[in-house]
């Protein structure tokens, strides 16, 4: 099982807008206590089943971008089963699908026996998200960059 905590912005900057339609911010954010939680069991296939909040468990979930860039990375034997108990309420700022990519590259790396360094799935993990690193390191940051 891993953890994936929510985080909040303490302090969020606004600098510009970017030529992609993107901001150029600097934030100060913190982890905090809740956590969504994900299982990762051998299968044929990768297969997400979600419980609690309602999100989605197609394609359209990071967690299953998160799977696809990792199996890419490390070309694993076999599959997973991967179930998510969402608590992190979607859409409302608090990094809920970017930590549960992170999560996911965190125990897909076990449970494939990829070897990835942290420094390397998080890497991986701006492939899928720019938020994604941050749940990576420190629990607490500094942010700067594309917002």
């Amino acid at each position: 099982m891993v953890e994936a905590p929510a985080k909040v912005n303490l302090t969020l900057r606004v600098l510009g807008v970017r030529d992609d339609g993107y901001h150029d911010v600097e934030s100060v954010v913190a982890a905090v206590a809740l956590f969504d939680t994900l299982v990762f069991e051998p299968a044929e296939g990768v297969h997400l089943a979600c419980q609690g909040i309602d999100v989605p468990a197609g394609e359209g979930n990071l967690v299953m971008a998160a799977a696809r860039v990792l199996a890419d990375a490390c070309r694993p034997a076999r599959g997973a089963r991967i179930r998510l108990e969402k608590r992190i309420p979607p859409g409302r700022g608090f990094g809920g699908g970017s930590s549960d990519a992170a999560a996911t590259l965190v125990g897909l790396n076990a449970l494939w026996e990829g070897g990835l360094a942290r420094q390397d799935l998080a890497g991986l993990g701006a492939r899928v998200g720019s938020d994604v690193p941050l749940f990576l390191g420190s629990p607490i940051a500094v942010m700067r960059g594309r917002g």
